[in-house]
């Protein structure tokens, strides 16, 4: 253990040394060459196969029957939402105006529609028919507007 030499002479000839060469340029050429040529072989390949699979794809669509879609090719309701607030809010106001106004339920019938305030209003008054005292069926109270 006393010997702290190293176990190989790194220059056996005991010259001054270098490296002879840092980087074999033939090889690096050929890996760019192959890699060049594998990258448009891949290039060339891809773009067979996809325009295989559009070509396909069309095919397969001109097959399929329209069973969902119009005339305009638009799909039935209910579609997705643009905007599902002022959706909500449009809603909310035809049923705000069927509430409080007056309108034919069904005009051969005699039903009619009164604003939901009068409805409370008259039920207060007259009071909630029971089972026993309502009128028959098919006779309907109605109101005029």
């Amino acid at each position: 253990m006393s010997d702290m030499r190293p176990q190989a002479d790194p220059n056996p000839e005991g010259r001054a040394g270098h490296e002879p060469s840092d980087l074999n340029i033939r090889a690096l050429v050929l890996f760019l060459a192959a890699l060049i040529v594998m990258s448009i072989m891949v290039y060339f390949a891809l773009r067979q196969l996809m325009a295989r699979y559009t070509r396909e794809s069309r095919r397969i669509e001109q097959q399929r029957p329209a069973l969902f879609a119009d005339q305009k090719g638009q799909f039935p309701e209910p579609r997705n939402q643009v905007n599902p607030r002022a959706d909500l809010a449009r809603l909310r106001d035809r049923e705000r105006s069927i509430l409080n106004s007056y309108g034919w339920v069904d005009r051969e019938a005699g039903v009619a529609r009164i604003p939901i305030d009068r409805a409370m209003t008259l039920l207060a008054q007259r009071g909630v028919p029971t089972g026993r005292t309502s009128p028959p069926r098919g006779s309907r109270t109605r109101e005029q507007p």
